[in-house]
């Protein structure tokens, strides 16, 4: 096993150990990072999604998967209202980059990740104060591993 000595302040220390790093359930803006098509074994189509979640000075990564079945329409159309597209019209999933909005993330049962439970409108995110308008720190697609 590798002997690990991280550099941390005792104000690091304090700072993290208080606030777990923002990674709590609720109300986040976020960023769309990176876009990909995938395929599950059972041949159902989908778009894996990278977010950067923003809360204030608090940015971190989170994943979902939009499957493209009928079971999945509700999280397909919550999610295009989301960022101000028309589930209806032909979508090129290329153009979601940088695409920002609002959305509540939870753990599900079972797993120790945040991942989203639902995707909000923006008339929603001005209704809970979640500022749609942030932006992420710069990022590079390529360090997201799928």
């Amino acid at each position: 096993m590798a002997k690990i000595n991280m550099d941390i302040t005792s104000e690091e220390e304090a700072k993290h150990a208080e606030t777990k790093g923002g990674f709590e359930p609720g109300d986040y803006s976020f960023q769309i990072v990176k876009v990909k098509d995938t395929k599950a074994p059972s041949g159902n189509e989908g778009i894996n999604i990278t977010f950067k979640a923003i809360s204030g000075t608090v940015q971190f990564t989170v994943f979902d998967t939009i499957w493209l079945t009928a079971a999945a329409k509700w999280k397909y159309v919550q999610f295009c209202h989301g960022v101000g597209l028309d589930p209806k019209s032909e979508l090129d999933s290329d153009d979601w980059f940088g695409m920002k909005g609002g959305f509540e993330l939870h753990v599900k049962p079972g797993k120790s990740f945040l991942t989203p439970k639902r995707y909000y409108t923006p008339d929603v995110c001005a209704e809970l104060d979640i500022d749609i308008t942030a932006e992420a720190d710069s990022f590079d697609a390529d360090d997201v591993p799928f």
